[in-house]
């Protein structure tokens, strides 16, 4: 995936930490594979917790903050004119989207 590739969904259909985290951090990791480092650092996703969804793990606040830490990771890469976050009409569809889709209203 390439700069300009970083455009419309990568997550659909899910607030689930379990789901999201781990795709955040594949679309880190394939681009900016230093920033994936320092989000993970030496405290990565228990391989519990990526086997079993229920795992206790991803109540915690360290899965909270690793998440906080993708998210904005994300939308430092977004290209110019995009942000990254929450789809304006579909809260469960994250991606890239153009700056002039949000409501500033």
């Amino acid at each position: 995936m390439t700069q300009t590739e970083l455009v419309g969904t990568i997550s659909h259909g899910t607030l689930l930490i379990e789901d999201l985290l781990p795709t955040f951090l594949e679309v880190i990791d394939e681009h900016d594979c230093r920033k994936f480092q320092e989000i993970v650092g030496e405290s990565p996703i228990p391989e519990s917790a990526k086997q079993h969804p229920d795992d206790p793990w991803w109540l915690s606040e360290a899965a909270e903050d690793m998440l906080d830490a993708a998210f904005d990771a994300l939308d430092e890469m977004a290209p110019s004119g995009l942000f990254f976050g929450a789809h304006p009409g579909n809260s469960s569809d994250f991606g890239f989207w153009p700056i002039e889709d949000m409501d500033l209203s």
